[in-house]
């Protein structure tokens, strides 16, 4: 059995002794293992005169302590301590093994302090343990290191661990306790005042020891905390009405408005609460007037010297005159005029520049504002804008907290509101139907004025979406314009206007006061020759054939047989009269092409004046001029209408009418047309008085019935050709000899 505990002795390094039934294994820290007696079947006695202890040295913090000592001793023992007022044992001597008490007491010192117990057994064997105590040490500390408050205030307890005497303070007044000073671990109550700052703030609470140390715990008042929601209410709004307004704050707060216009449920109250707002005070919202705005106006980049003129004008008014004057402001910046509740209906502004008795056209700025107005048109010298309807605001809602913190909401009377989508639409002879967005936030009604235009419903409330029915055409029947109001309870209104083309196909010939017969075609409803006029006496119902006026050949041989004020034709397919620019241009065209290329006329010969030379205004209705009974001169409004049906209302595409109306031969270099609708239009070319036919072959010109309203010497006319899809509108001189196309009345 030894040699068992000899190998385990060395094996753990520890002392082995045995007690009563017990075997006692010590390791050097002094933890002790027992094992049971049984588990061997001889033991070894301890050698008389051993004497050892469960540690030979210890570090004691400065605060003390208490710890346990195990005595292995074979013989009684007494003990002995060196520092006696530090250092006590719960018993100074014993028989043999046993375990006791080490009391070691606080350190105060600045240095570490030694001390030693020494056990002595009856025999003069001696051991013993080394005590070292630490230097002495504050130590402090605290919990929580940190409060949140809000502006009310409250009241927390703080714990305090030390080895020490303390004392608490605090570096902001409104930050108390229930007591200031104390010794080791304890706790306090600290006091926090209501905060009298909108802005947070914070204060520092320190807990000092005897010999300086310090632990810190920081408040903080949040500070006032305020918002509404929402910020702005807005709507069509009427007397009786109620919304609710959700107050978030973390303190007391009123509410008051700036007018009479609203009222409150509850005028106070703290934290988070909702108030209901009753609208009062107010009419309805009427979308004819304009919120006060100010228009201004400058030069880009700097001030307007001279005093621009202001003037307003309604629908009755003609354009720019009669105008109201209004004196506009000055602020050294800008010139201004404040507008105050203007009936915005039709309602439009001119603004006239003038500098030094003249007319200023360098940089103009223009109007800059709010919405209650949009800027029509900007030229050199003049400038115009239309009122439109606006907001108002009807009452500003302020939510204030006790220490002055604020939060705004704006009661906003909401002008009704209509828009339509889309304002226009162009529909084939066959009908058709077609979607329109509303865009609204009240009710609306929506009615046709005529029966080929039918809605599907007839009123609603805010967005919505409604369809158009457009029935058909009937017996070749021309364009047609319908309109489709919609209409709010107040009466603000938005239209859809529908434009339905007139019939195409194959028209009956008609036949001139010569005998002439000429194909025709409609297209979009109207009737249109599908030849070149060529035709040299006016027609029994022509203005020009009731006042005896007449036509007559030019001969280009002479320039003495040419007047501007002759009602001149010359005949295009005699080739005799080309010039060579004609003739490299028509190599193209057949034989047959240039028997209808027809008669070229001056305008005076087309329309049947005698003083075609002067005309400058339109004439006051369809003028006959050289086209056959039946038929007349069309307007430049009529071509557009060919036009806008073509690239619009056909969906051929902007700017491609010529390529659709020209022939699919005969043009110079390829630049042939599609011919889409039977027009037929060949490249006559056009007369330039004493010189020859030019452009023959690649250009053809039609007139119109209408005068330049600026050059008395010139009329619109019509023009294609070979390098280009357009179908262009330009004024030429009236003395030109051009083609003519009449149009069925």
């Amino acid at each position: 059995m030894k040699k068992y505990l000899i190998a385990l002795a060395a094996i753990i390094s520890a002392i082995i002794v045995i007690a009563q039934s017990q075997i006692w294994v010590y390791q050097s820290d002094g933890t002790r293992y027992s094992y049971d007696y049984s588990m061997f079947d001889s033991l070894s006695r301890v050698t008389p005169g051993t004497l050892a202890l469960s540690q030979s040295e210890r570090t004691i913090p400065c605060e003390g302590e208490t710890f346990n000592l195990a005595i292995y001793a074979s013989q009684p023992w007494k003990a002995t301590v060196s520092d006696a007022k530090r250092v006590s044992l719960s018993k100074m001597q014993g028989d043999g093994n046993d375990d006791i008490s080490v009391k070691v007491s606080v350190n105060k010192q600045s240095e570490k302090a030694y001390s030693t117990i020494t056990f002595q057994l009856a025999d003069g064997t001696k051991n013993s343990i080394t005590l070292i105590a630490e230097e002495w040490e504050d130590k402090v500390t605290i919990n929580p290191s940190s409060k949140l408050f809000t502006p009310a205030g409250g009241t927390f307890k703080m714990g305090i661990s030390s080895n020490t005497d303390w004392k608490v303070s605090a570096s902001e007044p409104w930050v108390t306790f229930d007591k200031t000073n104390g010794t080791l671990n304890d706790s306090i109550k600290v006091i926090v005042a209501k905060s009298d700052k909108v802005e947070p703030t914070k204060a520092t609470i320190t807990v000092t020891t005897s010999n300086g140390k310090t632990a810190h715990c920081i408040v903080y008042h949040e500070g006032d905390r305020v918002s509404v929601n929402p910020t702005f209410h807005k709507g069509i709004l009427h007397n009786g009405d109620q919304f609710t307004i959700n107050v978030l704050s973390n303190t007391d707060w009123t509410v008051n408005a700036d007018n009479s216009n609203v009222s409150f449920d509850k005028t106070l109250g703290t934290n988070n609460r909702e108030i209901i707002v009753t609208v009062m005070n107010i009419g309805d919202a009427d979308p004819k007037k304009a919120n006060a705005r100010r228009i201004s106006l400058r030069r880009d980049g700097c001030f307007i010297e001279n005093t621009p003129y202001l003037y307003y004008w309604n629908s009755s008014d003609s354009p720019y005159w009669p105008g109201v004057p209004m004196n506009l402001s000055s602020n050294g910046e800008w010139w201004y005029y404040d507008i105050d509740d203007i009936d915005y209906t039709d309602s439009k502004f001119g603004i006239i520049f003038n500098k030094d008795g003249y007319v200023q056209t360098d940089n103009i700025l223009g109007i800059t504002d709010d919405a209650c107005f949009v800027v029509d048109n900007v030229d050199d010298w003049f400038l115009t804008a239309s009122l439109i309807e606006c907001d108002k605001e009807v009452s500003n809602i302020t939510v204030t907290t006790s220490n002055g913190k604020t939060a705004q909401c704006n009661v906003i009377q909401e002008a009704e509101s209509l828009k339509v989508n889309p304002i226009t639409k162009y529909i084939a002879f066959e009908g058709g139907s077609f979607d329109v967005s509303v865009t609204s936030n009240t009710e609306w009604t929506a009615s046709s004025n005529r029966s080929w235009a039918s809605v599907s419903i007839e009123q609603g409330t805010g967005d919505a979406l409604f369809v158009i029915n457009v029935a058909s055409g009937v017996d070749k029947a021309k364009a047609d314009t319908a309109i489709v109001t919609c209409t709010t309870t107040l009466g603000k209104s938005a239209t859809v206007t529908i434009y339905r083309a007139g019939y195409i196909g194959a028209g009956e010939n008609v036949t001139d006061i010569n005998g002439s017969s000429y194909s025709t075609v409609w297209i979009g409803g109207q009737n249109w020759m599908a030849e070149n006029l060529r035709c040299d006496k006016y027609d029994t119902e022509s203005e020009a054939y009731k006042e005896g006026r007449y036509v007559v050949p030019t001969d280009v041989s002479t320039s003495e047989d040419y007047d501007v004020y002759t009602p001149y034709y010359i005949d295009v397919s005699d080739k005799s009269k080309w010039s060579e620019h004609s003739a490299q241009y028509a190599d193209n065209l057949t034989d047959a092409q240039v028997a209808r290329l027809g008669y070229l006329y001056s305008w005076a010969a087309v329309v049947g004046v005698a003083d075609g030379e002067r005309q400058t205004t339109e004439f006051s209705g369809k003028r006959q001029g050289i086209c056959p009974n039946g038929w007349h001169i069309p307007s430049r409004a009529e071509w557009q209408t060919l036009k806008d049906y073509i690239e619009k209302t056909d969906g051929k595409g902007s700017d491609t009418a010529g390529n659709h109306l020209k022939t699919t031969s005969g043009w110079y270099s390829n630049g042939n047309g599609l011919d889409s609708y039977g027009f037929a239009a060949l490249p006559a070319g056009f007369y330039r008085g004493e010189l020859r036919i030019y452009d023959t072959g690649g250009y053809t010109y039609f007139w119109t019935a209408t005068p330049s309203e600026i050059d008395s010497g010139s009329a619109y006319l019509r023009s294609i050709f070979w390098k280009g899809d357009w179908l262009l509108d330009f004024a030429d001189r009236k003395d030109r000899g051009q083609s003519v196309r009449c149009l069925r009345n």
